[in-house]
This record gives structure tokens, C-alpha cells and sequence, in this order.
């Protein structure tokens, strides 16, 4: 690289100092300054009701919610629904394998069979012994019967005994008298004879046949004594079976809580907790956790102080802290008593999520409405400025602003009210505009109203 020599240096310099000589012997024109003029945006004050509130902030929480445990305890089968499923009403979720409550209904199985038998073979002796209650009622009967035939036998036995005895006698007088044979008393005397045997034949065959009544009603009665044993058998037997369909029943039951079905009409699985093959302790275990997202309530707690402002109704607007969005709502309950630990009642607002679109767990803002104000007079808080202790807008008069101290009152996030400070047909700059300060000239244009 070459450098430039020392003569050819000096004469460089020359004409740089002659170039300036001639730039500060040259006149400059001097414009005149002309301030610039603004445009703002600029509001009128309106009237319109405020409400004097209470900002809070609150969760969101399902509007149901359960955790899943085990009734019994069991191994884990399937988990047939993964965390962000949405399941429906009755929808099986889980299942457990249960052994020795399968190896419980197995034993019940039995007895209810063992308990049916019995109860079928009292039914077949109550049958046997009401069989022998018939029969011994019927040779009662024959008995009875016999009885009457022998009685009157024995009756016709005594009428011919008396009768023989009377021919007896007077073939005997007509024999003293000679008036007869002896052949003729011997033929008398032979039928008084067979007439007293028979008579003592009748007898007998009374005697006989109301010994079998005696028998027959001794075997009544204990055929009738059978019948009664054998129907206790039979209650006794159907009570044995009642116990063991009970027991057969309960443990159906504990086999059923092997399977875990959904309680709600329609909801989402947040949570999964076990896999197959983990061990679910009864009461313990936590399975599943699901959640009724279809709507959702809003919880925040209210102060001692403002408790008695607020019941079901209350008008409520809610800030969602992600974009800000406002919901109209209106309060849905409220606890009606403070926790004793932080004073303050929870307030619950119901709001319909079917679009899915809040989430438990998420924060907002909720202004719940203290008193309402009619006729308010109202600026945007934009408009608002406020400096030390004091607060006050700018104003737009002949082109030029001008700073009017006010006196606020409500101000409810969107709007404040003025009470003092301002007449109401006031242009007043909307919003505050970097460098604006009283005494700037600027050009009103009018905004859209609050």
C-alpha cells in the first residue's frame, strides 16, 4: 500500500480550510417556527347506572367431581380409559380380579343348592306324613263304622236273646204241665243258647272294633305330630335357603364392585392412577379421577364486610385472566356462613362450559355488584389521570386543553363516575396521549362513546 506524500497532504488541507471559510461567509435564511397541532380522541361524559362493587378472585372448579376407589380389594384387571377421555353415563372404566370373593359366591352356589335339596326333601316328608294322616283317618272311619255294625248286631243279639228266653220259659211251664215234650224245651233251650252267643259274639266285635278306633286315632295323632315336624322342617329348610340366596347375593355384590362404571351423565377422566396388575386396596386406592366439565362453578370468597350484600342473583362479571374476557353472570349460592379460619364465605357462580372452553383449576376476576347507581355520570378510565393526590382529566376548549381537577366515585374496571368536576357536555380526551399537557393546541376528534 502507498501513502500519499507531504505536498500532496498540505494541498488537501488548504482546500478543506477554504471550503469552510466560504460556508460561514454564506447567508442563511431563517424560517419562521410554527408549533404542530394534535389530533385527539375525545369523549362526552354519559349517564347510565354503575354499580358499586367488589373485585375478587376466584377458581374454577368442575361442577362434579369424583375419585374412584376400590370397594373391595383386588388386583387390577383393565383400565379401559386413558387421562382426557370423555366417557358417558354407566360406561365401564375399570375392572378388578377378585379370587377369594369368586371362591365366596362358589361356596354360596353350594349352600343354595344344599338349602333347595333340603328344603325339596321336608317338602316330600310333610307329603309321607300327611299320606299316613289320610290313611289312619280312613281305617278311623272303617274303625267307626265297625263299631256302629256291632253295636247294632249286638242290639238284634239281645232282642233275640230275649225272645228265646221267653219261648224258653213257656215251653218249659208247658213241660212241667205236661203239655209239651222235652224235646221241644231241648229245641228252646238250643236257641236260647245260639241267641246268647251271639249276642256275646256282638259284643266282642264292639269291643274289637273300638279298639282299632283307639289304635287309628293314636296313629292320627302321630301322623298329624309327622306333619307338623316335617313342615317345620320345611319352614326351617326355606329359611336355610333364604340365607344362603343372601349370601349367594352378597357375594354377587362384592363381585359387581370388581367392575367400576361411571357415575356421571357425561365426564372426563383427569386423572389415572393404577395399571393392570397393581394391587387396589379397598377404600384406599385411588383409581380414577373424573370430572363433570358440561358446566362449572366459579368459587370465590367473599370478606366479612361485604358478605351481607351478597345472595343468590347478585349480578357478577367475570374476567377471564387469559384475553380478558367479560361474562355477564349472576350469583348462583352462597355458603350463608364465614370460615372460621379466614372469615370469609364462599360464593359459588354456575356458568354453562359446553364449548369446553374453561378449564378447573384457572383464576379470574369477578366483579360482584354491591349497590347500584342510577343516572351516574361516566368516563372511561382511560380518561382518568391522576397526579399526588389528586385526579383529574384534560378537557378540550377553543382548541386548546385545559386540566379539570374531579372527584371520582365508582369505578367498576370500565368506567368511573364523576361526581364533582365536570358539567357533563365536556369534550374530554379519551385517553392519555404522550407529551399532552395543558395549554397544547390540539384538534378534537370525536371517539366512540363508552
Amino acid at each position: 500500500m502507498q501513502f500519499p506524500d507531504r505536498s500532496h497532504l498540505a494541498c488537501l488541507l488548504a482546500t478543506a480550510l477554504a471550503s469552510v471559510a466560504l460556508l460561514c461567509t454564506t447567508p442563511v435564511s431563517a424560517a419562521p417556527f410554527q408549533a404542530q397541532v394534535r389530533s385527539v380522541s375525545v369523549v362526552k361524559p354519559t349517564r347510565a347506572p354503575i354499580d358499586r362493587s367488589i373485585r375478587l378472585v376466584g377458581s374454577v372448579l368442575p361442577w362434579q367431581r369424583a375419585n374412584l376407589r376400590a370397594r373391595v380389594t383386588g388386583f387390577v384387571q383393565d383400565v379401559l380409559v386413558m387421562t382426557g377421555d370423555q366417557i358417558e353415563k354407566g360406561q365401564l372404566l375399570c375392572t378388578l380380579d377378585l379370587p377369594g370373593l369368586q371362591a365366596d359366591w362358589e361356596v354360596a352356589s353350594a349352600l343354595v343348592s344344599e338349602a333347595e335339596a333340603a328344603e325339596a326333601g321336608s317338602h316330600a316328608a310333610v307329603a309321607e306324613a300327611e299320606a299316613d294322616v289320610n290313611d289312619a283317618r280312613a281305617r278311623s272311619d272303617v274303625a267307626r263304622s265297625g263299631i256302629a255294625v256291632g253295636l247294632a248286631a249286638e242290639r238284634v243279639a239281645q232282642t233275640n236273646l230275649a225272645l228265646t228266653q221267653v219261648v224258653l220259659n213257656r215251653q218249659r211251664k208247658l213241660f212241667q204241665g205236661q203239655a209239651t215234650t222235652q224235646e221241644i224245651v231241648d229245641e228252646a233251650q238250643g236257641h236260647f243258647d245260639s241267641a246268647e252267643a251271639t249276642l256275646q259274639a256282638a259284643g266282642a266285635d264292639v269291643t274289637m272294633a273300638q279298639a282299632m278306633a283307639r289304635a287309628t286315632q293314636a296313629r292320627i295323632e302321630a301322623a298329624v305330630a309327622r306333619v307338623n315336624s316335617a313342615e317345620a322342617a320345611v319352614a326351617a329348610a326355606k329359611a336355610a335357603v333364604l340365607t344362603a340366596l343372601g349370601r349367594l347375593d352378597a357375594a354377587r355384590t362384592q363381585l359387581d364392585f370388581g367392575q367400576l362404571h361411571s357415575p356421571f351423565d357425561s365426564a372426563r377422566v383427569t386423572k389415572r392412577h393404577v395399571d393392570p396388575g397393581a394391587l387396589a386396596t379397598a377404600g384406599l386406592t385411588d383409581l380414577l379421577e373424573l370430572q363433570d366439565l358440561s358446566r362449572v362453578r366459579l368459587a370465590v370468597q367473599v370478606p366479612e364486610g361485604q358478605v351481607r350484600q351478597i345472595k343468590a342473583g347478585t349480578r357478577a362479571v367475570i374476567t377471564l385472566n387469559d384475553d380478558g374476557e367479560r361474562i355477564e353472570a349472576a350469583v348462583s349460592r352462597t355458603a350463608g356462613a364465614l370460615a372460621s379460619s379466614t372469615r370469609t364465605m364462599s360464593v359459588e357462580i354456575d356458568l354453562d362450559n359446553s364449548a369446553g372452553r374453561l378449564f378447573p383449576g384457572m383464576f379470574f376476576h369477578a366483579n360482584l355488584s354491591l349497590e347500584t347507581l342510577d343516572n351516574a355520570m361516566l368516563l372511561p378510565g382511560s380518561a382518568i389521570h391522576s397526579e399526588r393526590r389528586s385526579n383529574y382529566v384534560l378537557v378540550v376548549e377553543a382548541g386548546q386543553l385545559v386540566r379539570k381537577d374531579v372527584q371520582l366515585g365508582i369505578d367498576d374496571g370500565i368506567s368511573v363516575q364523576i361526581l364533582d368536576g365536570l358539567q357533563g357536555t365536556e369534550q374530554v380526551v379519551r385517553s392519555n396521549v404522550a407529551g399532552l399537557r395543558a395549554g397544547d393546541k390540539v384538534s378534537a376528534v370525536p371517539g366512540q362513546q363508552h
